[in-house]
């Protein structure tokens, strides 16, 4: 059985591109993938919504995940993410 996490970020107008490229060259995802039970960690960003960021996480176990959050480079980046923010939704989406 796997774990799924959507997060959808809503950042101010017109930012979601910067604010996707800004979490790419932090290079969060390439050091996440690497987290034990990391099965996938991808960002999009939405054609017909550009002030957000879709964030889909898949774990081998809810235990991976979250173990996850409780990273110093995961507690930084929502810190970070956070400052850029309009508004966010967390929604734990599977199992299967």
């Amino acid at each position: 059985m796997s774990f799924g996490v959507n997060v959808t970020y809503r950042v101010k107008p017109g930012r979601g591109q910067e604010f996707l490229d800004e979490l790419s060259a932090a290079g969060i995802r390439d050091i996440v993938l690497k987290e034990e039970g990391c099965i996938r960690y991808d960002f999009y960003l939405p054609v017909e919504k550009r002030d957000e960021v879709l964030l889909v996480e898949c774990w081998e176990k809810q235990e991976d995940q979250q173990r996850h959050v409780k990273q110093p480079h995961v507690v930084h980046q929502i810190r970070e993410i956070k400052e850029r923010l309009v508004d966010e939704t967390i929604l734990v989406c599977y199992e299967f």
